[in-house]
């Protein structure tokens, strides 16, 4: 009796576990059975969405550059120059005294300003140009002379000039020792040849004056 309920058990276990194989395996389905399941094709990959393309703008046109006016030139203003100085008076007509300095001197002493205060009131009537000319006394070079007849001819130009004269009309020179006034070799002769005379432009020169007074 206990044998028959061990086979009848062992039986049912055996049953049990070859059911739930069965339910456990995929069924599968035979070739080219009615019961097959179609495949569906993939979708076809879409082209990528293009950006509108815009219009194609009107090209903007060039600026209308007008033509620059062309300058316009203005007269230039005449150069001012001087009047002329009118030519001096005959050399007759205008005859001046020699401003005379103390030795190795350009100042103006007493007599000297005395002397230009005559000249410029002659001067001061006149319309034309005048030379100026320095002169030394024979003593010392030729070199320093000259120089220092310079300085003696510019003193009587500054003080003319000062004095209301215009510079324009007076010219000055130096003669040094040459065309002496008085061609002695004394202190008188001497005295007298440290001067400066004055007289119209276009006069003839010292030498030729010197020997039309005789010296």
């Amino acid at each position: 009796m206990n044998r028959m309920r061990v086979f009848s058990y062992c039986l049912l276990c055996l049953v049990t576990v070859w059911l739930a194989a069965c339910a456990a395996t995929p069924t599968v389905p035979p070739p080219g059975g009615a019961g097959k399941a179609e495949a569906v094709p993939a979708p076809a990959p879409q082209p990528p969405a293009r950006e509108p393309v815009p219009p194609p703008q009107p090209k903007p046109k060039p600026p209308v550059v007008e033509p620059m006016p062309a300058p316009v030139k203005h007269p230039e203003p005449a150069p001012v120059v001087d009047p002329p100085v009118p030519p001096g008076p005959p050399p007759a007509a205008v005859k001046l005294e020699a401003v005379l300095f103390e030795y190795d001197a350009f100042t103006l002493d007493a007599a000297a300003l005395e002397a230009l205060e005559r000249i410029y009131q002659v001067l001061a009537k006149e319309q034309g140009t005048f030379e100026v000319e320095g002169y030394c006394d024979e003593r010392g070079d030729d070199r320093y002379n000259i120089s220092l007849g310079e300085s003696r001819a510019q003193a009587v130009v500054n003080w003319l000039v000062a004095r209301g004269i215009e510079g324009r009309r007076l010219k000055q020179i130096s003669y040094g020792r040459e065309f002496p006034a008085d061609p002695g070799h004394s202190p008188e002769a001497w005295r007298l040849n440290r001067r400066v005379e004055i007289v119209p432009a276009g006069s003839p020169g010292p030498g030729v004056r010197r020997r039309a007074a005789g010296n």
